[in-house]
């Protein structure tokens, strides 16, 4: 019996380690394609959601679709 709640416990650590190295990878990738897409106005300021504008609209609906299901679990 206790065999058995060691290797549980191991595979419980193994799959939060996978899970946060996968979640620091995805923040990662957002502040790179942040900073790679971002556009200045002639005053300085910062446009904020101008990559959502280049966005094709296949990808613009898959990602709408993706974050309801989410919202909904």
């Amino acid at each position: 019996m206790a065999d058995s709640s060691v290797s549980t416990l191991a595979g419980a650590i193994f799959w939060m380690w996978i899970i946060a190295l996968l979640g620091m990878a995805t923040n990662y990738a957002e502040a790179v394609m942040a900073q790679k897409t971002r556009v200045v106005d002639e005053d300085g300021t910062v446009v904020k959601w101008q990559w959502l504008i280049r966005m094709s609209r296949r990808v613009s609906i898959i990602r709408r679709c993706s974050s309801t299901q989410a919202a909904f679990g």
